[in-house]
């Protein structure tokens, strides 16, 4: 039997790909107090900032709007790690990874946006008015015991 697989895009984050991969990997670290706080922090792999490179990468437009948008999603994701006291480990202000600054994926969809992507994107609750939650996210993710998640219907 032959299994075949097919996908209409793969994404790239490996370290020796940083310099043309498809996700958020700056190439250095911004001079913000929360930001210096979480790169202080012992990392078992410690940040290698990427070389800007001329020809875009998809979904950048330009390489000066990629570094824009990587700094800056930095910077919140760093301010919303410091509000987190028993963080996971895997944690990063780009998103859930167990290296670097997180897996920087931009991809999301209408039905959810993966933790992979920087926390400013899913992290927080709106309703919260005090604490790690206190941030409001640009895409809210929807956890396992959302009411929207149809396996709640079920009942075991």
């Amino acid at each position: 039997m032959d299994i075949s697989y097919w996908r209409a895009l793969s994404i790239e984050n490996r370290k020796w790909k940083k310099n043309t991969s498809e996700v958020l990997w700056p190439i250095m670290v911004p001079d913000v107090a929360e930001v210096q706080e979480y790169m202080d922090i012992p990392s078992r792999f410690p940040f290698e900032p990427r070389n800007p490179i001329k020809n875009t990468v998809f979904p950048f437009s330009s390489e000066a709007g990629r570094q824009v948008l990587e700094s800056e999603f930095f910077i919140a994701g760093a301010k919303i790690i410091a509000k987190i006291e028993n963080r996971n480990s895997f944690m990063r202000p780009l998103g859930f990874s167990n290296f670097g600054l997180g897996f920087g994926s931009m991809i999301f969809t209408y039905r959810n946006c993966p933790n992979n992507c920087p926390l400013a994107m899913w992290w927080g609750d709106p309703e919260v008015t005090m604490g790690a939650l206190h941030w409001y996210p640009l895409l809210m993710r929807e956890g396992y015991s959302s009411a929207r998640n149809i396996f709640n219907d079920f009942e075991l």
